[in-house]
């Protein structure tokens, strides 16, 4: 398979719009590419809608999901995964809420917590998840200044960002009948307080062919902050799933 026929499927992540995956699809200019994004839906079924007609009329699909749209990529890859080359999930997790106190993922006291302060101010509760988006040292090189000045132009809708958070409220993923069986390749930020690293280790255990890399100085958006490095990731994953092809 030449690589010109490579088809990139950039899923983003709450709050975030499209954009984000412009500077990565630049390095990919022989592609051909479809980026996704949710900030115009009101619900989890319309979040989930989003991505099917992508994955039923597309193939030799390269997935790349971060965050919320890792965990959308994988629950719509159990049910076309022969149709996938590969995929690349950033700050992903197993499950993002935790019901007991031995299952990894946040305390779901903090997602309510989060819901009733999107509901009274979307953009106070946005300015606080972001600050937890990037570790100390990208913080120190300027990179969540960054992120406001470039991407908090405007605020995503309160009725978006709270189906997000239900979504995210509701995600454990649990393989159901035949498992996914595309090359998934993992990328966790060793200082990502959002999804730690804890989640994406424990999803890797559920995917029979998962490779888990951790940067440890990164936060939830290692792609964003280290994009030279992902960009060398992502291009040694597809050599990988390609030869993987043509064994």
């Amino acid at each position: 398979m030449d690589r010109s026929t490579l088809h990139f499927l950039w899923l983003s992540g709450w709050t975030s719009p499209a954009c984000i995956w412009d500077p990565m699809i630049a390095s990919w200019p022989n592609a051909q590419h479809t980026k996704v994004d949710f900030l115009d839906c009101s619900t989890v079924d319309e979040l989930r809608k989003k991505v099917e007609t992508p994955f039923r009329e597309e193939k030799n699909l390269v997935v790349v999901g971060w965050s919320l749209g890792s965990m959308i990529a994988l629950e719509t890859a159990e049910r076309f995964s022969k149709k996938i080359v590969a995929m690349f999930l950033v700050g992903s997790t197993s499950q993002f809420v935790r019901q007991s106190k031995k299952q990894i993922g946040i305390d779901p006291r903090q997602l309510i917590w989060m819901k009733k302060r999107i509901a009274r101010s979307p953009e106070n509760g946005l300015s606080a998840f972001d600050q937890q988006m990037f570790s100390p040292l990208e913080k120190q090189a300027g990179w969540d200044r960054k992120w406001r000045d470039s991407m908090r132009n405007k605020s995503p809708s309160r009725t978006s960002l709270l189906a997000g958070l239900q979504y995210l409220q509701e995600f454990c993923f649990s393989p159901k009948g035949k498992p996914i069986s595309c090359p998934t390749f993992l990328l966790s930020g060793g200082k990502d307080v959002i999804c730690p690293p804890s989640g994406a280790l424990a999803l890797s255990q559920k995917l029979p062919f998962a490779k888990l890399e951790i940067w440890q100085e990164a936060g939830h958006l290692p792609f964003w902050t280290f994009p030279q490095d992902f960009h060398l990731w992502l291009k040694a994953g597809i050599q990988i799933a390609l030869k993987k092809r043509t064994d």
